[in-house]
């Protein structure tokens, strides 16, 4: 056992994720992959969340950590699918399909449905109505993307919601976040991603009053206001359509 540890403490220092790399988390997934089969059966209950999001030879490595008996659940959404994976199917897999949604405002999921976002329509389960989505337009020697912005979040603040309640997503991804970041925005600091990590992997944050983030770094959480920033309703491929209700959904 002793030797075992050891063993494991060398590993670690000699491979320690280079985080200042572009491909560290492809690098970490493929390690996950090759040393799989040395971790299995582990686990009673294996539980995969944005199971969309996964390459299929990662969920083929997750399998074989579940013991004799145990349960492997695969959780996710295709509407919500931000990278290029391809599907895959788990033979004799138990299927449940759902179409109700509690997590998000009802006004929110109307407006989802008005825009055709799913194949079928989702059932706004939630208790609380909310608010119809606002759109707030620009157009080039008319109004800049920038005042477009500051103009809602100034109609925000007077509203009475506080900058810490609200996120601003970019919809042209890290890019965006970096020349926002370089200005004032609605009269706020930007707190942002930096783009560099902590030696133990922790993302690096520049301090500030107001987030500012791409949606797909801000996928899985949600705040009180979303700001999506950016969106070109006259491209919205099958790609750009399943951004969109990811956005909405936040």
């Amino acid at each position: 056992l002793h030797l075992s540890i050891r063993r494991q403490r060398q590993m670690c220092i000699r491979d320690r994720p280079d985080f200042d790399r572009s491909d560290v988390f492809d690098t970490l997934a493929q390690h996950f992959v090759q040393v799989s089969s040395e971790l299995s059966q582990r686990f009673d209950v294996v539980i995969v969340d944005e199971s969309q999001d996964f390459e299929s030879d990662w969920i083929a490595a997750c399998l074989p950590l579940v013991q004799d008996g145990g349960r492997f659940y695969i959780m996710g959404d295709p509407l919500q699918q931000v990278y290029d994976r391809e599907p895959f199917e788990i033979d004799g897999a138990v299927k449940i399909r759902c179409l109700d949604n509690f997590r998000s405002p009802r006004k929110v999921v109307e407006a989802i449905n008005q825009l055709q976002l799913t194949p079928q329509p989702l059932q706004a389960r939630s208790l609380y109505a909310g608010q119809t989505p606002n759109i707030a337009t620009y157009a080039p020697g008319q109004v800049s993307p920038e005042q477009a912005l500051n103009t809602t979040l100034q109609a925000i603040w007077q509203a009475g919601y506080t900058p810490d309640q609200v996120a601003v997503l970019c919809w042209g991804g890290s890019s965006q976040v970096q020349a926002l970041a370089q200005r004032k925005v609605g009269g706020k600091t930007v707190r942002h991603f930096t783009g560099q990590y902590e030696a133990s992997g922790e993302p690096i944050w520049q301090d500030g009053e107001l987030l500012v983030e791409s949606l797909r770094r801000f996928k899985g959480q949600s705040a009180p206001v979303v700001v999506l920033f950016g969106v070109d309703f006259e491209a919205l491929t099958d790609a750009e359509r399943r951004k969109l209700f990811v956005g909405l959904t936040r």
